[in-house]
């Protein structure tokens, strides 16, 4: 399982080298590259009308934000050199010319390069890009058209720098009802073709839709129509494909010899090769799952990776207040110690279909709001939550590495982890430091001192199964025991809710 971290909210991208080394120092080494960065969904959609001030401006002042100009004051005599000076001459400029940065793959290239350059130097890989989006309660079908030519931009951009996974949202702004399949079927299928030419999987993700301000299930945003959709998209390229190859003769590449690996001196280089090639037998089409919009929209995220399954290649990790849309932190989303995503859904739902996809972990808002002095530290508590997230989802694949396993711990965590997996993992025995205990029985299961496990092999895994984790590592790395594993109850499939007295 891969994970990739979104850079948003952490590196300047005008200015990109200081976020992305902080990012290097904390080993977030792989990156999801959202080009909302370079146009936002406001740009999108302030694209071609004349900017105005977002809030009052003082007279004489510069206005606070890069999305608009001051009128000119004419109305005050002798102002007309400060008119001049604050006045926009072109009003469509700035939101225009952060579109037209990313619309053409030559200008997205450029743009792009002191972040790919940084990236290269660094080590850091891109693996996932992201198209921009337009607002929910946007109603520009205008767009459309424009919408389509950023993603075929960011479709040659994944083939020059070698990016697996573009996600391109479905179009939506005033589509009549009804005609959402047909409109974003031929929207796809043209993608399909640069994609499969630069062996790009391109994933389509849920959505949300803004009604009188209320952000109500939008396109894909049902586990069941999501994964029709896929179906029917990389059916129609595989028919598309036979149709082809019978047309054209195959070739006898037998006498072919393989080109010498390249060593580019410099990402200009790198980024000037063509890594098309031909694609293999792996879907076109594929999905990845939005939590904040399954969030905002009360979803069941279990009952939506169910119906997903194989064809779910990407989950996108965030924290989402269920009234306004935002990107923060897992678990930093919480009101009196709960927190505000279904986060059990989701695990249960990833852990049972056994989720061997990419994590996308986007706290955008999160990094935003730290200062920059501090942010450095926010990054390695980011990793952490990431890794978190895949040490739950992987649980049983962790079980299922060693020969025979032993617990330590004979609580009610001993008790969970029986209820769910005695039958599937058995374990040899359990431990505790309680004397009490030693000799009887829980669950079955019996309960020996921990000298005990100093006389297993080497290919036994040792779980601990009590809060303390910390504190019993410790103790068991003191008496020289290896393979140390951590077992957690929080999501599992199901509970003992009746709760064993505690000595």
């Amino acid at each position: 399982m891969n994970i990739f971290y979104s850079p948003t909210g952490i590196v300047d991208s005008r200015h990109p080298a200081q976020g992305l080394t902080d990012m290097s120092h904390a080993g977030l080494k792989h990156i999801a590259l959202d080009l909302a960065m370079y146009c936002s969904g406001h740009d999108l959609e302030n694209y071609g009308k004349p900017m105005q001030p977002c809030r009052p401006v003082p007279r004489g002042n510069n206005p606070q934000c890069g999305d608009c100009r001051p009128k000119a004051d004419k109305g005050t005599p002798g102002n007309d050199t400060a008119a001049k000076k604050t006045a926009n001459p072109n009003p469509y400029s700035d939101a225009s010319d952060r579109v037209s940065s990313i619309c053409t793959p030559e200008a997205m290239l450029k743009n792009l390069r002191p972040f790919l350059e940084q990236c290269r130097s660094l080590g850091l890989s891109v693996q996932f890009l992201r198209v921009p989006r337009l607002p929910w309660d946007s109603k520009r079908r205008d767009l459309n058209p424009l919408l389509e030519q950023i993603a075929h931009s960011a479709v040659r951009l994944c083939g020059k720098i070698g990016c697996r996974y573009l996600a391109v949202s479905p179009l939506f702004a005033s589509i009549e009802k009804g005609t959402e399949w047909q409109i974003n079927r031929a929207y796809y299928l043209r993608l399909a073709k640069a994609a499969r030419r630069y062996r790009i999987t391109l994933l389509l993700e849920n959505q949300c839709r803004s009604h009188n301000g209320h952000l109500l299930r939008g396109i894909c945003s049902d586990g069941a129509e999501a994964a029709a959709w896929i179906d029917m998209l990389n059916a129609e390229v595989a028919r598309q494909d036979n149709l082809l190859h019978a047309e054209i003769p195959a070739q006898d590449h037998s006498s072919s010899t393989e080109a010498p690996a390249q060593d580019h001196s410099s990402c200009a280089e790198a980024l000037a090769q063509d890594h098309s090639q031909p694609r293999s037998d792996s879907p076109v089409f594929a999905f990845c799952l939005d939590t904040g919009i399954c969030t905002l929209c009360g979803q069941d995220m279990q009952a939506f990776v169910s119906a997903l399954g194989r064809r779910l290649q990407a989950v996108i990790l965030r924290d989402c207040g269920r009234q306004q849309e935002s990107s923060l932190l897992p678990f930093t989303s919480a009101f009196q110690g709960q927190p505000g995503t279904d986060w059990l859904s989701l695990i249960r739902g990833l852990r049972s279909m056994d989720f061997g996809g990419s994590l996308v972990l986007d706290f955008a808002d999160t990094a935003a709001a730290f200062s920059p002095l501090l942010r450095p530290q926010l990054l390695p508590l980011a990793k952490s939550a990431a890794e978190y997230f895949k040490w739950q989802i992987e649980l049983e694949s962790l079980l299922k590495k060693y020969e025979s396993i032993v617990l330590f711990g004979a609580g009610n965590m001993c008790r969970n982890y029986m209820k769910c997996y005695g039958s599937q993992y058995p374990p040899l025995f359990t431990c505790d430091n309680n004397p009490a205990v030693w000799g009887t029985t829980i669950c079955g299961l019996e309960i020996k001192p921990p000298e005990a496990l100093k006389e297993l092999p080497d290919s036994y895994g040792i779980f601990i199964c009590n809060i303390y984790y910390r504190e019993i590592e410790t103790q068991l790395r003191k008496m020289g025991i290896k393979n140390i594993e951590f077992f957690n109850d929080e999501y599992m499939p199901s509970f003992h809710f009746d709760r064993l007295e505690m000595y």
